[in-house]
């Protein structure tokens, strides 16, 4: 075999050495198959909109459904999306961003901090209680978790587990917003728009849902 079989055999075997290689690092980088982990299954987040409280300047979303547990039995299944994972926009009829926040800062449902040796549990705490008791001049987005456990929603974080539990999005969750009213004195009105960003990859997930006139 001359010289430039020999290194022609040798480019070849280092191009298919790099393929190999590229795909094994994509694949167990990836929480699921070969970057699933950017597709999170939003499809049910269709199914929800916002309702006006008549005279209080509250609008509420509370989701209709959630994650079919049948689609998330195989690895290769896309994800369910946990609320550390999401942030959302609040876009005032300009499209300016009026506030913009990750979901779990903005958890009222102050049963996902556990554990007795939480060092961050008391100040966690207080920030869910701070949220809870605002009306919407700090905090005009509220967002309201309710536990699922045919989800595995309440189980301790692998690395954290004395603080935090497993939470995703799901069925019976609530987004409030707050506009003005008899119970918020928040900026929203209605056309204003709320957006849910996913965080790993930036970009939107689900639909614009805009606010009721």
């Amino acid at each position: 075999m001359g010289k430039k079989s020999v290194a022609l055999v040798i480019s070849l075997i280092f191009v298919i050495s790099l393929i190999v290689v590229a795909v094994g690092y994509i694949v167990s980088n990836s929480e699921l198959c070969g970057g699933a982990y950017f597709s999170p299954d939003s499809s049910f987040l269709h199914e929800s909109e916002f309702e006006k409280g008549n005279g209080t300047g509250l609008y509420t979303m509370e989701l209709a459904v959630g994650p079919n547990l049948a689609n998330h039995d195989d690895d290769c299944d896309p994800e369910l999306i946990k609320i550390t994972q999401i942030r959302v926009s609040l876009l005032d009829l300009d499209w300016n961003v009026s506030y913009d926040a990750e979901l779990y800062h903005i958890d009222v449902n102050r049963g996902r901090f556990s554990g007795d040796d939480c060092h961050y549990k008391d100040v966690l705490t207080n920030h869910s209680s701070n949220v809870s008791k605002d009306n919407g001049t700090l905090f005009p987005v509220r967002f309201v978790n309710s536990i699922d456990a045919s989800l595995g929603e309440g189980i301790p974080h692998v690395l954290e587990p004395d603080c935090f539990v497993k939470t995703y999005l799901s069925k019976g969750d609530k987004i409030v917003v707050y506009g003005s009213g008899s119970e918020a004195d928040g900026p929203a009105s209605g056309g204003w728009t709320l957006r849910l960003i996913y965080n790993p990859g930036g970009h939107q997930i689900g639909p614009d849902f805009v606010l009721p006139e």
